[in-house]
């Protein structure tokens, strides 16, 4: 939340923090399904 308020800030969106949320739910959500997806892959190969 602190990082979208420095960022309206620097770019003058004064109170847009809620549209900017809601812009960004939906990739967070993929990249989080990815990643759980992604992790069990990872663990189990040996370097």
């Amino acid at each position: 939340m602190g990082n979208i308020l420095a960022v309206g800030t620097i770019l003058g969106l004064s109170n847009c923090e809620g549209e900017i949320l809601k812009r960004t739910v939906i990739p967070m959500i993929v990249y989080a399904i990815i990643a759980a997806l992604m992790s069990p892959l990872i663990q189990t190969q040996r370097f």
